[in-house]
């Protein structure tokens, strides 16, 4: 403990030194010029003038565009040699810095109306407008004859990512709000929106950086994710808008269906969803939680249900092997209340049927090797409703938020299991459910700025796992387990900031408490075994602004008393807690940006559910819960390089970070033939993980390509225990992706990726070798006519076939046919798996066990679909 405070202060030190020197640093090669661009015709300010510096052999190092009032600003280095204003309709202006027109403080251009004649000559805007800290995309110039729906050309936009599950980064960082036309109708559920809103429909997505929700803070405190906003086109806007489509296909006889309507207008949102099929594509995700409006520290998890079964996800697309029957939809409506209200509903809700089989071959690592076969047949409920009343006040004197929300979630699955020599049939039935009220509130009293805020979630999760297990000798046993995990979590805070010139101090108290209930009874029933933390402590911060830098120091201090209770055991701790942080953003030129990031915090180490006794959590595995309070100390420290210039169409980052956990147990996993136990050990040891990422993301339009290259490496150090033996572990991942997009013509696009993953682990007693994964796909799209497309899809797999058997190689073709009738009609014919490959198998290591995973894929489809724009 003494050491690590020791490391942390040092850090602190080093960091603010260093900053001290990069500032001085940053500020010395050039000076700050700003301009001001009228017309020479009638002295009116002229927005969007591009202002670009250029050094002596004509190389740009510097350009801005100008505001609606004609001014930007631009910074110079010593070599720089020329200033040049273009904007089309005025006559391009190219002056020496040297001139006397920019000797003055803040000199005023003028620029001369020239008639531009186009003859034969096609005008693109540029695909990207900088404005501030807003970057505006351009949708047209980026979206291609295959882009339906905007996610599809999110993808394309340099600086933004796409993650499979539908979340949206800018620069690596996720963003923290999803704007329609400035209003957010959908909050953290926005895949409802990004992935069926028409392409066709959207004008511009503008991303706006250090984005501050909150009027009342803006200027003050400054956000540290992006946020995007997308801008409907003006036929979009005013009217309800969107799709109706369904199909059909074979074989077996398939369906498709799915209605979107939306209506944009200054004083409402309504967005509706509906969305049904069973051709493997999984609409769970439509649901997923990407953002949340409160800060980390506030933000207290759900508990985790206990009881499972024996089904794995593998790395593989859903419509591969998903063989499902599923039904969602939404309802989002958002009506403006006054100048700066809005009140919000959302209801959610999600049906499926999923079938699925695999067959798995693990043998556990441990002093005398222990193989395990098994074949599985699995079909799984699952059930999801979600309904949220959302009010929010945002006016620059006062903010006020108030929300409720009530989320269910039903899942019934059934296993027919072969493990070895026994066979098992289960049947586990989940129902966790959850009703919690929050609310938020920010005013300014003089220069004081006044923070409330309170949130309040009741939980309960009832489990049941039941069914029979059959020996070789035909012998039945019944198994019947039950759980259920309650819970009750409120945590409230007031906070005042003050503004002291640049520096910003605020300072506050925070009051929580939580009480988690576990057991084999009904709701409400007395329970032997509970866990339940009370923390109160004062919260202080210090934050220093100036243009572009940004430093924040937090060191909250907490009062935390935890109690565990087993039966007639109790545990019980009372302690300070102190948890320091710092954070500092640097701009380091007009395209780059360094942000250093370091902290420290003890907590408790929680247990997904306690007991007094070994518990049943799935058909052969067991867990000895932890008897006693445990807790963990963590340190960390982050550096990210970003740099952006969207006139050049060029963005990168690089991010490093260190992680050091210490740790009080671990678990040792031991192995029978007719269970596997998992049971908690004392012992103190140090995890420790470095890693690096680097993505570049760059367009070259004379090209008409684009290119995104993502490299990322992680190391881990840490223990494992397996049958009652300690190892000492180091993995090695390394992750690389590459992806090309062309589009040289109208009637031609292509678009290539390749990715590859090796992880490497080291052990006593276990050889190193390597896990390798390579994925490829290549995409092809031909124009036939401006009525008529045809697309082609190849993707590749190559994963381990098992150890030292080689690797297996699978091949996917999709093809797909697009007929645009008219306006509003569209024909699209669709065969998947051309070449009916029937099976999948993956190979992974981690440090107890090798697994071969082999399922069965979906086989030759062909849907014929027919989609009615409204």
């Amino acid at each position: 403990m003494a050491r690590q405070r020791i490391w942390l202060l040092a850090l602190w030190v080093c960091a603010l030194v260093w900053l001290a020197g990069a500032r001085t640093h940053a500020q010395s090669p050039g000076r700050q010029l700003t301009v001001r661009v009228l017309s020479a015709e009638d002295g009116r300010a002229i927005t969007g003038v591009i202002c670009s510096v250029w050094d002596s052999v004509h190389r740009r190092t510097g350009f801005a565009q100008t505001d609606r009032e004609g001014r930007a600003t631009l910074t110079l280095r010593p070599s720089d040699h020329t200033l040049t204003l273009v904007l089309m309709g005025y006559r391009k202006r190219e002056l020496l810095l040297s001139s006397p027109e920019l000797s003055v403080a803040q000199p005023t251009l003028r620029l001369e109306v020239e008639e531009v004649k186009l003859r034969e000559v096609y005008v693109r805007a540029t695909p990207i407008t900088p404005r501030g800290d807003t970057l505006s995309y351009r949708i047209k110039t980026f979206a291609g004859a295959q882009d339906r729906y905007i996610e599809d050309v999110l993808r394309k936009l340099p600086g933004i990512e796409v993650g499979t599950n539908g979340q949206i980064r800018y620069q690596g960082k996720a963003i923290d709000k999803f704007y329609i036309e400035g209003q957010d109708p959908l909050g953290a559920n926005y895949n409802q929106a990004s992935r069926n809103l028409p392409a066709d429909a959207v004008d511009r997505v503008e991303v706006i950086e250090h984005n501050q929700h909150k009027r009342i803070l803006q200027g003050k405190v400054v956000g540290e994710q992006a946020a995007l906003n997308i801008r409907l086109n003006k036929k979009a806007l005013f009217r309800p808008f969107g799709e109706l489509m369904g199909g059909t296909g074979l074989e077996p006889p398939l369906w498709t269906g799915k209605a979107f309507l939306m209506q944009v207008a200054p004083s409402n949102q309504l967005i509706t969803n509906l969305r049904g099929n069973n051709i493997g594509q999984e609409l769970a995700t439509d649901f997923v939680e990407h953002t949340s409006p409160y800060p980390e520290e506030d933000y207290q998890p759900l508990p985790h249900t206990i009881l499972s079964t024996s089904g794995n996800t593998p790395p593989l697309s859903e419509g591969r092997y998903l063989r499902n029957r599923a039904l969602s939809w939404g309802e989002n409506d958002l009506q403006r209340v006054g100048q700066y209200g809005s009140l919000r509903l959302n209801v959610l809700g999600y049906h499926d049927r999923t079938r699925g089989e695999s067959t798995q071959a693990i043998r556990y690592l441990g002093t005398t090797p222990y193989d395990l076969h098994e074949t599985s047949s699995l079909v799984a409920k699952p059930n999801y409703y979600r309904v949220a009343l959302h009010y929010e006040h945002n006016a620059p004197g006062l903010f006020l938020l108030a929300d409720i929300l009530y989320s269910t979630l039903g899942k019934t699955s059934r296993e027919e299991l072969l493990s070895d020599s026994k066979v098992y049939q289960l049947t586990l039935r989940q129902r966790p459910q959850w009703l919690q009220a929050s609310l938020q509130g920010n005013v300014s009293l003089g220069g004081t700025l006044i923070s409330l805020k309170s949130s309040t979630r009741g939980y309960t999760a009832g489990e049941r796992l039941s069914g029979w297990q059959r020996d070789p000798a035909g012998i039945e046993t019944a198994l019947t387990t039950r759980r259920r995990v309650s819970q009750f979590a409120t945590t409230n805070s007031a906070q005042m900031g003050f503004a002291l010139g640049r520096v910003n101090l605020q300072t506050g108290l925070l009051a929580r408490a939580t009480y988690n209930s576990y057991g084999v009874h009904e709701l409400l029933s007395p329970s032997d075994n509970s866990y339940s933390q009370l923390t109160v402590g004062l919260n202080s911060s210090l934050s220093y602004s100036s243009p572009g830098v940004n430093v924040s120091l937090s060191c909250p201090l907490y009062y935390q008393a935890d109690r565990l209770r087993l039966g007639s055991r109790q545990d019980r701790r009372a302690y300070l807690h102190l948890a320091p942080s710092l954070s500092l953003r640097l701009p380091l030129s007009q395209y780059s940006t360094l942000l250093l990031s370091g902290g420290y915090q003890s907590q408790p180490d929680i247990d997904d559910y306690y007991s007094a006794g070994v518990i049943r959590r799935g058909y052969r595995s067991y867990t000895q819960s932890l008897q006693q309070l445990y807790y963990r100390h963590e340190l960390n420290g982050a550096a990210r390089l970003t740099y952006r210039n969207p006139l050049e169409l060029f963005f990168a980052y690089v991010r490093l970070s260190y992680r050091q956990t210490a740790h009080s147990y671990l678990r040792d996993i031991r192995l029978r033939p007719e269970q596997t136990l998992s049971i908690p050990i004392d012992t103190a040891y140090r995890h420790q993980s470095y890693s690096v990422q680097g993505v570049l993301d760059k367009a070259i339009p004379h090209w008409a390509l684009t290119l995104r290259a993502e490299l990322g490496y992680t190391h881990n150090r840490h223990l494992a225990a397996l049958a009652e033996r300690i190892y000492a572990v180091r993995s090695d991942n390394l992750l690389s992706m590459l992806t090309l997009r062309w589009s040289r013509t109208p009637a031609l696009s292509a678009s290539y990726s390749v990715g590859l993953g090796s992880l490497w682990y080291h052990r006593s007693g276990m050889e190193p070798h390597p896990s390798l994964r390579l994925e490829q796909e290549l995409k092809l799209v031909g124009t036939l006519s401006k009525l008529f497309s045809l697309s082609a899809l190849l993707q590749h797999t190559m994963g381990e076939e098992g150890t030292g058997r080689g690797y297996r190689h699978t091949l996917f073709c999709d093809v797909q046919a697009d007929w645009i009738v008219s306006k509003r009609v569209r024909l699209a014919g669709s065969l998947t798996n051309l070449w009916n490959e029937r099976v999948y198998s993956l190979t992974s290591i981690s440090t107890t066990q090798i697994e071969h995973y082999t399922l069965p894929l979906r086989p030759r489809e062909f849907v014929l679909s027919c989609t009615i724009r409204l």
